[in-house]
């Protein structure tokens, strides 16, 4: 018989604790210095896509568009316009810009001595991307991280008790709608595990919510999803 593949629609993140990474520049900084085509390529090896926003690949807008074709790059889109010199679209800029973020970060008080958890499930594959993520951090910024396993069960407390500098989590789409991803970061969403909050996200999200399909609706959804990578944001880096 014939094999099909399907495409698995779905996220791995990372939560970025707003309250043990305050500033959004070291949070902006280490989305910039995880090099995912590595990640991708050389651990994980499933025939994963490198994560360009929160909502991957596989979702469609009112229109059956997909919507990284809608919102494109917006992990990296408002750091290019507001840093033009640098160009994102290649890692080692996208590397170099995040030095000079943690550098601005650090000229306006960030300690850099302090350690940063990264809490994950136990799971060998869990392990290999922090691992990698782990490297990049350090190499690219010299920020000290430390691995911390758990059990499921222990882990999972731990999240809702938000005791992680860094924790990984992924979401599998519920249905074909972007508001599935994007409303776990509405201020005070029990899935907010980083506790980010951003007023202008949630009226968003919540606008859309209250909105049937249609253009509108899609707007609001784009626009709270470049709200989550601009100044202020960046709670995860997927």
């Amino acid at each position: 018989g014939d094999l099909t593949i399907a495409p698995y629609v779905g996220d791995y993140y990372l939560y970025l604790n707003c309250e043990k990474i305050p500033d959004w520049r070291v949070r902006a900084a280490i989305n910039l210095c995880i090099d995912r085509q590595f990640i991708v390529e050389q651990v994980t090896m499933g025939g994963q896509v490198p994560a360009t926003g929160f909502v991957p690949s596989g979702i469609t807008d009112s229109n059956n568009k997909d919507w990284t074709e809608v919102n494109p790059d917006v992990l990296y889109a408002w750091l290019q316009e507001k840093y033009p010199d640098y160009d994102l679209s290649s890692l080692a800029y996208r590397q170099e810009l995040a030095k000079k973020l943690l550098d601005e970060a650090v000229a306006d008080g960030y300690d850099t001595s302090v350690t940063i958890e990264y809490m994950f499930n136990t799971s060998d594959a869990h392990k290999k991307i922090a691992t990698a993520v782990q490297n990049d951090v350090k190499n690219v910024l010299g920020l000290n991280m430390t691995l911390n396993n758990q059990e499921l069960n222990v882990y999972t407390n731990g999240l809702g008790e938000h005791n992680f500098g860094v924790a990984r989590l992924g979401w599998i789409a519920d249905y074909n709608d972007a508001i599935t991803f994007l409303e776990l970061f509405t201020n005070g969403n029990s899935y907010n595990y980083g506790l980010w909050e951003s007023d202008a996200y949630t009226e968003k999200i919540m606008a859309a919510k209250g909105l049937p399909g249609g253009a509108e609706r899609d707007q609001n959804m784009i626009d709270a999803e470049k709200i989550m990578f601009s100044e202020g944001g960046f709670p995860m880096a997927p």
